[in-house]
């Protein structure tokens, strides 16, 4: 199973049982231990490109820059403490096309 958008939006819990077009509900925020698990592998498995050509960013992120935020991603970051964090401002969302979409 992969990480996208799409198996967020399947991971927040609506508080309402209603699947209302028009209607504006409270969800909770819970990222699948499974998606955390399967992100950090593929952050594990990155195989990166040789080193780029010009000192400008004009070929993208220069890999002395990306390399150590991936590193912190892999072996630093807490994702559950950043959830819990933006559970405590509420969340908001609403129904587009059966889908869940945060506002």
């Amino acid at each position: 199973m992969g990480f996208s958008p799409r198996l967020i939006g399947k991971a927040f819990a609506a508080s309402s049982g209603k699947l209302d077009a028009t209607a504006i509900v409270p969800f909770t925020l819970k990222i699948p231990e499974s998606a955390l698990i399967d992100l950090k592998r593929r952050r594990e498995a990155t195989r990166w490109p040789e080193r780029e050509t010009v000192a400008d960013w004009s070929q993208g992120v220069p890999l002395a820059r990306i390399k150590p935020l991936v590193e912190y991603w892999r072996t630093r970051y807490d994702w559950r403490r950043c959830e819990a964090m933006l559970n405590r401002f509420g969340q908001l969302g609403n129904f587009v096309e059966k889908e869940r979409r945060d506002l």
